[in-house]
């Protein structure tokens, strides 16, 4: 998952809530994914407070929000374990192969 933020803009007319922006704002993305989102906590405000469906829309107010990675191609690399315990991994990975999803990888 990864996690992105979006600051609400001031609006001329402004939508009545924040599901309602969303799902305009972000039209490649069905409403019903959004309210998939807050129903599970993750689109929240800068206190990590989840925000629902009945929110209000309030310029300023500044949203996290998960984008969700459905299918990620697999590498043709593969990365080496140098080391690992309880707290922790060393890996040596090859050059060019992600350590985070982008580009085509994520869905908004």
């Amino acid at each position: 998952m990864v996690r992105s933020r979006l600051c609400l803009p001031k609006l001329e007319s402004p939508p009545a809530t924040l599901l309602e922006f969303l799902s305009t704002h972000f039209r490649h993305i069905p409403e019903i994914t959004w309210r998939d989102r807050m129903a599970r906590g993750l689109v929240t405000n800068s206190s990590g407070l989840p925000l629902r469906e009945d929110t209000p829309y309030s310029r300023g107010l500044t949203v996290f929000y998960v984008r969700e990675v459905p299918f990620e191609p697999a590498s043709s690399e593969t990365e080496t374990i140098l080391y690992q315990d309880d707290e922790i991994l060393v890996a040596d990975k090859p050059h060019g192969m992600p350590v985070t999803p982008a580009g085509d990888h994520v869905a908004r």
